[in-house]
């Protein structure tokens, strides 16, 4: 049985802010993503 392949993809935007956030900040960006993925909530750029 073939395994199911995740892609990640990042905006340009996401990725050049990333250079300005600690760690903490771009974990707390990337679980706040994750989660609404797992509810199927959607991100809006507002």
């Amino acid at each position: 049985m073939a395994e199911k392949s995740e892609v990640v993809v990042k905006s340009n935007r996401l990725v050049e802010a990333s250079y300005r956030l600690n760690l903490v900040e771009q974990q707390i960006i990337l679980f706040a993503i994750s989660r609404s993925r797992d509810e199927q909530l959607g991100l809006s750029p507002d």
